[in-house]
């Protein structure tokens, strides 16, 4: 347009009118008439002058055409410091950080030192990449060049430190600077949010007040992050006025810091007000909402988000879909969750093992264990989190035959971590699973995870629960150390056997190693000499927790004592000691009733119990 309007005019641009109307191209959205500029500049000659092949290429890297400027800078017949650093910008704004150091490693080695605009850009990508070697390395070069006094070159130190998560070093920088400006200060608060020092953040933010500064939109997104992350909502609301006091245009970012600390403070009205006044919305004003309906377990909420989000044309990604599974999944909407896994395939978003994972999880939850093993059947090499989740879901389902098939397939095909083995060694607690329980256990050996603590003592209480102390006395002897925890799962063995003696030479030794019991075992002690019909065991036992132990009984201990007492006929006992239980106890009522039709008349027993069972 400026071109032809000159055209007729009669008048011949000349490289300064060229370089004026790439740089109008450049702030605009029409790279196709940079094109055509570039073309007339070719027609004319003066595509080889280096301010116009410097503008030509900040023109198409503004406009994410890098293959574009790369040709234009290795055409060149020339090549000055300008563009080299032009170059090195253009590989920093499209992301392509490597790139940028290799072009500045070209650049020294043609013997080029950096200038300040070089420095800024490096250093940008230093940032961005958080790679705190190349910056320390940058900033040595920035001192021996005598520019590190300079305030846009400290301010980008700041950030960059800041990114890379050396705080202590940004602070220095910071705290050396003798006239900071805005930039400075969002640098730094923005360094302390990103990292999760909120409340230094907002002591900043304080300090830049009291010092005079007015705050630019960046610091007060940043605030509002730090006020999410406390859920400190009245103080973000506090900034959300000012931001409404100081007019600022209405940017994107900001909007989204409003609705995120909404949000994140579960104010879910105030949320969706400021999602409605949006003008413009992206997946970062989406996801934010989204989780916070998921969180609450508005489903139907999810879902017309979902919805509005195809109207306006923004596509969900993986981490919208997860969230609303999760929702989906503990509000057991199986219908609402088959309709979110066509959505994925819909948009044709990659099934990842994550999202996989939590496609599984929600049909497991939902009771759907055949669309779970569907989509488990879809997977093109299983990861051990999608067989760990598989197993999981038939085990909790009651499917333990099914589980414990599984395990034996999965063993030979993949090599499970830590967190995976935990969760197979509870799929194998039971009797009837010793073969698979001691395969699972070879297989742990072999691993070399048998000597973590955790994964000890799931071994030994996998074996308890199998019936086979043989194997658990075994495993327990050879242990170095012996902890609570492993004295507690042979207790609860020898209990479940209900074999008093080696119970009571149990506690013995634990107390020998001055190991107190928990409510726990205590559960398991009780309930053991219940079915053993040791009376004076259990009542001994049942008197230590609060005179040697300061543990206040729970229902579960009187529900243990009171079936004792009922079963041997001291009914009456039974009675008095369920009159100073904390809560009424069903099972204890049961038991003194089924006792008293047993030992006496039904009259009295309902005369006797009316008062705890009323």
């Amino acid at each position: 347009m400026y071109l032809e309007f000159m055209r007729q005019e009669g008048i011949q641009p000349n490289k300064v009118i060229f370089i004026l109307i790439l740089q109008a191209v450049n702030n605009g959205r029409v790279p196709v008439h940079g094109m055509a500029i570039h073309a007339e500049l070719c027609t004319v000659g003066l595509e080889k002058d280096l301010a116009i092949e410097s503008a030509l290429i900040e023109m198409y890297s503004k406009h994410g055409f890098l293959e574009e400027a790369e040709i234009v800078f290795k055409s060149a017949d020339s090549l000055d410091l300008v563009l080299w650093t032009t170059f090195i910008g253009t590989y920093v704004h499209c992301q392509k950080h490597q790139l940028a150091f290799k072009v500045y490693e070209e650049m020294l080695v043609k013997g080029l030192f950096p200038d300040k605009v070089t420095f800024l850009f490096l250093l940008q990508a230093c940032g961005n990449e958080g790679n705190v070697l190349r910056g320390l390395e940058i900033h040595e070069k920035v001192t021996l060049s005598g520019l590190d006094k300079d305030l846009s070159i400290e301010n980008t130190l700041t950030c960059m430190y800041a990114k890379c998560g050396y705080l202590d070093q940004a602070c220095r920088i910071f705290d050396q600077i003798l006239f900071r400006d805005e930039i400075s200060w969002a640098a730094i608060i923005a360094g302390h949010v990103d990292f999760g020092h909120y409340h230094r953040a907002i002591e900043l933010y304080i300090i830049m007040h009291m010092e005079g500064f007015c705050p630019t939109t960046s610091v007060l997104a940043s605030i509002l992050n730090a006020c999410a992350h406390l859920a400190i909502v009245d103080e973000g609301r506090l900034i959300h006025d000012l931001i409404t006091k100081l007019n600022f245009p209405n940017e994107l970012y900001v909007e989204n810091s409003l609705l995120f600390m909404y949000a994140r403070c579960n104010k879910l009205l105030d949320a969706q007000y400021i999602f409605v006044k949006m003008s413009t919305k992206d997946i970062v004003t989406y996801t934010s909402l989204i989780s916070a309906f998921a969180d609450n377990g508005w489903v139907h909420d999810v879902l017309n988000l979902l919805n509005l989000m195809q109207v306006e044309g923004v596509d969900p990604d993986e981490g919208i879909f997860i969230c609303s599974l999760v929702a989906c999944a503990n509000a057991r909407a199986f219908q609402e969750g088959n309709w979110i896994h066509y959505l994925i395939f819909f948009h044709k978003v990659d099934l990842t093992s994550q999202l996989a994972c939590t496609v599984m999880q929600m049909y497991m939850d939902c009771g759907m264990l055949q669309d779970a093993q569907a989509v488990f059947n879809l997977i093109a090499g299983p990861d051990v989190v999608l067989w760990s989740v598989l197993i999981s879901g038939y085990n909790k389902h009651g499917k333990v035959s099914v589980a414990v098939d599984l395990v034996e397939e999965m063993l030979t095909k993949v090599e499970p971590d830590q967190i995976a083995y935990l969760s197979l060694l509870q799929v194998c607690c039971g009797v009837g699973f010793i073969k698979q329980a001691r395969l699972l256990h070879s297989q742990i050996v072999e691993s070399g995870l048998n000597y973590m603590p955790s994964v000890h003592s799931t071994i030994l209480d996998m074996y308890t629960k199998c019936g086979s102390m043989e194997d658990a006395h075994r495993l327990f002897i050879r242990a170095k150390e012996k902890d609570l925890v492993s004295w507690g799962c042979m207790l609860a063995g020898y209990a479940m056997m209900g074999d008093m003696r080696l119970v009571n030479e149990c506690l013995e030794n634990m107390e020998r190693d001055g190991l107190k019991l928990t409510r726990t075992r205590f559960t398991s002690i009780l309930h053991a000499c219940s079915h053993a019909g040791a009376l004076t065991d259990a009542w001994h036992h049942f008197q230590c927790m609060g005179d040697g132990f300061d543990l206040v009984p729970s229902m579960d201990h009187y529900d243990g004592i009171l079936d004792l007492l009922s079963r041997v006929g001291h009914v009456k006992h039974a009675c008095d000691l369920l009159q100073t239980a904390p809560v009424p106890s069903n099972f204890g009522e049961t038991s003194l009733f089924a006792s008293y039709r047993t030992y006496g008349d039904e009259e009295s027993s309902l005369s006797l119990i009316t008062p705890y069972i009323s």
